[in-house]
């Protein structure tokens, strides 16, 4: 029986924690990774850098475009434009959570002194997953989109997580679930009718 009991509670842990997976990473079946090169009418627009994952929160982070036309020539003098937007990214959405607010820019782009290539300087406020929009005049009104993961910023320490807290704590009250249950006893109610109470004759020494 009380294997039985155990084997129930270990199912019933893992029931558990599966079911909180798909809540804590809710937002992540939304989340893109779009390429680095994105195309409106006859132009193309690459990220030459940074690389995807590379850049840190609290910073100056210099974005470096390339422009050309769809046949590879180096397009200059253009009127461009650079917005970004956070999208929580790894968080449980709720409704007043803003995936637009707070944006960073709109910045224009500036000439890089390579033909075709231009510069964006931004700084962004805090860590996790950027959407980036690049628009203006040259694109008539169109918006190409990419996105930037932003590391956290090193110079005060914020990578610190909750999760680090939260994943463990809920991993030990499992545990703690677990044991309390393999550990309790079985009791079992009695009518008090089935109850029998044995009254035994006192004993006589000597005929007394």
């Amino acid at each position: 029986m009380k294997r039985k009991r155990s084997v129930i509670a270990i199912i019933f842990a893992v029931v558990w924690l599966l079911g909180l997976f798909p809540v804590a990473y809710a937002s992540e079946e939304s989340r893109e990774n779009l390429p680095r090169v994105a195309e409106n009418g006859n132009l193309r627009i690459e990220i030459l850098s940074p690389t995807h994952d590379g850049p840190h929160a609290g910073t100056d982070i210099s974005f470096r475009f390339k422009v050309t036309d769809l046949a590879g020539k180096p397009q200059d003098n253009l009127q461009l434009t650079f917005t970004a937007t956070r999208d929580y990214s790894g968080q449980v959405k709720k409704e007043h959570n803003s995936p637009h607010d707070p944006i960073v820019g709109p910045f224009p782009f500036v000439a890089a002194g390579s033909p075709g290539e231009y510069i964006v300087i931004a700084n962004f406020w805090h860590d996790g997953h950027w959407q980036l929009e690049v628009g203006g005049a040259s694109l008539n009104g169109q918006k190409l989109r990419y996105t930037q993961a932003v590391g956290y910023d090193l110079s005060d320490g914020s990578g610190f997580s909750w999760d680090w807290l939260i994943w463990p704590g809920m991993f030990l009250l499992v545990l703690t679930i677990v044991f309390v249950i393999s550990r309790k006893k079985d009791q079992f109610g009695v009518p008090v009718e089935e109850l029998v109470i044995e009254v035994k004759e006192p004993v006589t020494v000597g005929g007394k």
